[in-house]
């Protein structure tokens, strides 16, 4: 029995050691997704953050329906990121300024939206998955933060909204086209609804996540990165993680040889 003893043991060594590779690379996509995006994604939500700004300011909560008017007019500049544009809501829902301003709009009953409900629920930043929401009932992304006066009673809302567009010039997606890993990664968001609402390959958004070999683990809402066969039969690792403040999964997906390449001076010494 002895004899046989250190041949197990190297063939045990040679096995456990050809699995390491494997769980690095994995544990280092789970790693990279989780800060490097977490780091994007949060930088990009303060910043949009701050453009609603103007909902903590006197003339907004704590004015009349002209100043409050006039304080979103005089915002207009630093407001142009929303492509979808901007909208004050009353604490009933009722729609009292937009921007571009559409006087038809003004004084609809909007309560019904999703952003203003989850408001009147718990006021604090909310970031909407894709809904017909727009204000003239097109697709967009709502961004809305509450409107609160002195002591902090609940006077309203303020949103802004995204148009669901691949095109460069659209604020939204020119922050997600730096989720971009590698020179043959690709990298999608996905929303609360399984929706992709951004990929690189711009075809692909609007079109359900479903179909993708990872997306049952990546929908869970947790870090991690697992190895598959893509759809085109293709060797890959896709790491996953949830977008911070919203109902959102990010997901990279990374050819398998384009990882391992660096180790193939290692796999010949086993």
């Amino acid at each position: 029995m002895s004899l046989h003893r250190p041949k197990f043991k190297l063939r045990t060594k040679i096995i456990a050691w050809s699995f390491i590779p494997t769980a690095i690379i994995l544990l280092l996509v789970a790693t990279m997704i989780y800060l490097a995006y977490q780091q994007e994604t949060e930088r990009v939500v303060i910043n949009r953050d701050r453009e609603l700004a103007l909902a903590r300011r006197p003339a907004v909560y704590n004015g009349t329906v002209d100043q409050q008017r006039e304080a979103l007019e005089k915002s207009k500049n630093r407001l142009v990121f929303f492509d979808g544009g901007v909208y004050l809501l009353n604490n009933l829902g009722g729609l009292i300024a937009a921007q571009p301003n559409d006087p038809a709009l003004i004084g609809q009953d909007w309560s019904d939206r999703t952003f203003f409900e989850s408001m009147v629920r718990s006021p604090g930043l909310f970031i909407s998955n894709i809904e017909n929401e727009g204000p003239y009932g097109e697709q967009v992304i709502t961004m809305a933060v509450p409107i609160l006066g002195e002591n902090d009673e609940f006077k309203g809302v303020a949103a802004g909204m995204y148009r669901l567009e691949s095109t460069p010039a659209s604020s939204l997606y020119g922050n997600l086209l730096k989720l971009r890993i590698g020179q043959g990664g690709k990298a999608y968001v996905v929303d609360g609804h399984e929706t992709i609402l951004f990929a690189t390959d711009t075809n692909q958004i609007g079109s359900r996540f479903s179909s993708h070999p990872v997306a049952q683990q990546a929908l869970q809402g947790e870090v991690d990165a697992t190895r598959s066969i893509a759809q085109d039969g293709s060797d890959i690792v896709a790491g996953y993680a949830p977008v911070p403040r919203t109902q959102w999964t990010l997901v990279v997906e990374q050819d398998w040889d384009e990882l391992v390449r660096q180790g193939q001076g290692y796999r010949r010494f086993l």
